[in-house]
Parts: C-alpha cells; sequence; structure tokens
C-alpha cells in the first residue's frame, strides 16, 4: 500500500513528521509502483557502465533509504530555527545520500537492465564535486491535502517527479530487478521517453527536520474513497501476482474442479508424528450430496419443467409459484456459480478454502431441492417421506462431522493412525512411505 494509506493506519508513526519539506530535511523517498520500494543507494558500485555507485529500490526500512534535500551546487540555504526554505513546485534541487554522501546522479549512460533509458547513479562527494548533472528539477503532480497554495512539498500527501536538468529524463522505477550483483533490487533509471505514469511518481515517506514542527491533525488525512479504491486495487494485483509455478510440485494447492467431488484435502501445518496437525476438508456428506443436487439432478430437473412449459404442460397450479421457484433457484444456484465458476478462469494458485462461499449455496440449494422436490411429489413439503429424508441427512452430516473430528480439532499422534479416514486414494492424510 501507499505510504499515505499506512500513515492513517492505528499504531502508525508516519503521521508525527512534519508536513513542508525544507532545504536541510532528511527524507525517504518512495515510488508509487508497488514493489519498488524506496530510493536507495549503497557503497556497491555498478560492474560496467559508469561503474560509480548503485541506486536501487528498497522495500525495507534501511538507514540507505535516506537522503537529504540540498540546493544546487554553488547555493546555499540558511535555516535558522525563525527562518526555514521550503522546498516548491519547480525547485531545483540536488539529493545527497545521507551515508555515503553520493549525489542522485544521471548521464547518457545507458541503465544496466532498461537499455533504453539513462542510468541513475551516485556520483560525486557533497561539497566536492560540482557535477551539473545533480541536479533534479521538482514538479508537484498531485496534492491530497488543502490550503498549499505555495505548492509545497509534503509529507505524504504530495505526489511528485524528479525532472533531470541535463538529461531532461525522469527518474524512474523501471519495475525490473537488477541482477544479484545489486541483491536483485529494484532497478532505478531515468526515462528520455518521458513516460506520465505511477512509475515515475514518488512521494515523500519519511521526513525529519529538529526546525519544523509536527504535522496538525488532520492534515494527512486520506479520503476514505481513495484509500477503498486503492486497497482493493493492492489485493486484486497481489492476488493475480500468485502464478502457479507448473516446475515445482505443490502439495497444497488444488483445482477447481477437485472441490466439489472432495479428490483433495489441505494439510494446513506440519506433519511430523509428534506435531498438532489440523487438515483441511469438508463433510462428505454434506458437500458429494450437494454437489449432486447442484451439478446434476437440480439442472435436469430445470430442464423437465422448461421443456414441459414450452409443450403448453403445466405442472404448476398458479404461474406465481413458477416464478417463485425460478426465483429461488437462480438466488441459491447462481450463488454457487457466482462464487464457483469463476475459478477455472483465473491463472492464479487455488486452494480447497476457496469454495467454502459456494459451499455454503450448495447446501442450501440441497436443503430447498429436497423440500421442492417432495412438495411436487406428495403435495406437501412437510411429508413424512421428505422429513425423513432430512433427518438421515442431517444425522448423517453430524456423524461425518464426529467422525472426521480429528481433522477439525487437531490431533497430536502419527497420522496413519487415521488411515480408516482415509476414503479416497488421493487424500494425503498420510505418507505412504512411513
Amino acid at each position: 500500500m501507499d505510504s499515505l494509506f499506512q500513515a492513517n493506519l492505528q499504531g502508525s508513526g508516519l503521521m508525527s513528521q512534519p508536513l513542508d519539506v525544507a532545504y536541510g530535511s532528511k527524507v525517504t523517498i518512495k515510488s508509487a509502483i508497488p514493489g519498488a520500494g524506496l530510493l536507495h543507494s549503497h557503497a556497491d558500485a555498478y560492474p560496467d557502465g559508469s561503474k560509480q555507485q548503485q541506486i536501487t529500490g528498497y522495500t525495507h526500512k534501511d538507514e540507505n533509504n535516506d537522503w537529504i534535500v540540498k540546493k544546487v551546487h554553488g547555493q546555499t540555504f540558511g535555516n535558522t530555527s525563525e527562518t526555514v526554505e521550503f522546498v516548491k513546485n519547480g525547485d531545483v534541487v540536488r539529493l545527497v545520500h545521507e551515508r555515503t554522501t553520493r549525489n542522485l546522479h544521471s548521464h547518457a549512460v545507458p541503465a544496466h537492465v532498461s537499455k533504453r533509458e539513462w542510468e541513475v547513479s551516485g556520483y560525486g562527494l557533497d561539497g566536492t564535486y560540482a557535477d551539473g548533472n545533480d541536479h533534479w528539477r521538482v514538479e508537484v503532480v498531485e496534492e491530497i491535502s488543502r490550503n498549499n497554495p505555495e505548492r509545497r512539498l509534503r509529507t505524504l500527501t504530495t505526489r511528485f517527479r524528479l525532472r533531470h536538468i541535463g538529461q531532461n529524463c525522469l527518474l524512474r522505477a523501471t519495475g525490473k530487478s537488477l541482477p544479484q550483483w545489486a541483491w536483485r533490487q529494484a532497478e532505478m533509471a531515468c526515462d528520455r521517453r518521458i513516460t506520465l505514469d505511477d512509475s515515475t511518481l514518488w512521494n515523500i515517506e519519511n521526513h525529519v527536520n529538529a526546525l519544523l514542527p509536527p504535522a496538525e491533525p488532520g492534515q494527512m488525512r486520506s479520503p476514505f474513497l481513495r484509500n477503498f479504491v486503492r486497497l482493493n486495487l493492492a489485493m486484486a494485483r497481489s492476488n493475480n501476482g500468485l502464478i502457479p509455478d507448473k516446475d515445482k510440485y505443490d502439495s497444497l494447492t488444488s483445482a477447481p474442479y477437485e472441490w466439489p467431488i472432495m479428490r483433495l484435502g489441505l494439510r494446513m501445518c506440519g506433519w511430523g508424528d509428534k506435531d498438532v496437525k489440523f487438515w483441511l476438508t469438508g463433510n462428505p456428506v454434506v458437500w458429494l450430496v450437494s454437489t449432486l443436487a447442484t451439478v446434476v439432478l437440480g439442472p435436469i430437473q430445470m430442464l423437465y419443467y422448461v421443456v414441459r412449459r414450452q409443450r403448453g404442460l403445466s405442472d404448476f397450479a398458479r404461474f406465481s409459484e413458477w416464478e417463485t421457484h425460478l426465483y429461488v433457484c437462480g438466488i441459491l444456484w447462481g450463488g454457487w456459480a457466482l462464487h464457483y465458476l469463476p475459478f477455472f478462469l483465473m491463472g492464479r494458485v487455488t486452494y480447497l478454502h476457496h469454495y467454502f462461499p459456494a459451499v455454503y449455496f450448495a447446501a442450501m440449494y440441497l436443503a430447498y431441492f429436497i423440500e421442492w422436490t417432495g412438495r411436487r411429489m406428495t403435495g406437501s413439503g412437510t411429508a413424512r417421506s421428505t422429513v425423513a429424508l432430512m433427518l438421515v441427512l442431517g444425522i448423517a452430516a453430524i456423524g461425518n462431522f464426529l467422525y472426521f473430528a480429528p481433522f477439525t480439532f487437531g490431533f497430536d499422534y502419527p497420522a496413519k493412525e487415521l488411515a480408516g479416514r482415509k476414503w479416497f486414494s488421493t487424500w494425503n492424510i498420510y505418507d505412504e512411505a512411513k
């Protein structure tokens, strides 16, 4: 999630920072691209190209993420307790890596993975080399907070771009990873194609300046709708990123077609003989009978009634009775289908628990199917045969629950002792080799 969303979470310390960024402030700069992390540098140099200090993106908190905002070479700032000079939209600044004192730098050298873009490096020692390629213009793109007529650069609430003065390119998180010589960290480059998307957007996440007071309550608030949209987009990206590896066997995953027929269960923890073990599965009576009703009998029954109505044969005393039947079946069968069938279209990894929402609709459809069938056959939904069938299924379901209770509540003895409960050869309750 982005910095502003995290700042509004309970327990976050980001809300107590100064709001407006000034020259001399120590900051961390975060990319708007998920997974690109914070602008980072370390003492290691690029193995080729300029062979200058590496600039990367790093997703963890680290002192190597800290940068000092300074004026361009040849200019100074005179911050005191009474006068502070703030960074504004359009200002040309220099970013100095605090630990190594190198300047954020770019030049006409190809980047190391994205060859069409320019390399970004750490160059020179602060106050020693005056190179114009260390200068960047701050371009404010979006401001969440109100009352910012001077368009100051602000912590968390400002999204901005950094345009290199010499090359007229934008600091960009490419979305690619550097090789092992850069610890597989995210690649940063200077985009000469001027891509105006999230890859060139940044925000100040951490801000330290002893001369500035903390932000007032409410100044870093994020609108609810914005949080709602961004959270769901982040969850969707994370969900879509769970792609199965076909070259790697995974005993935990399962295919959607396997869920209704209980072909596989799911080990929830370590499986040592003395470990407390939990094995996720369904109630065979509920799952298998509801699958029979939902997948086979229900559609056949509905097709039978539809064909008879098209031929002018009426099985219902009133049209409203037929409408009610269609409505209930549409809700229950449709709920099952909408919660189950989309998994066949997903490219992400799937697990048994993904079927849980659908199985509730299937169980309710089973109960309605039995009651409806009994009413059509006997004229009453409470006929003895219907009630007897429901009692038998109910007792069988309770018996199944008790029989498979060790899987639900856990057991701390060898799984082989539960071999009798392995109803299907595909169930991985115990390892055959043991």
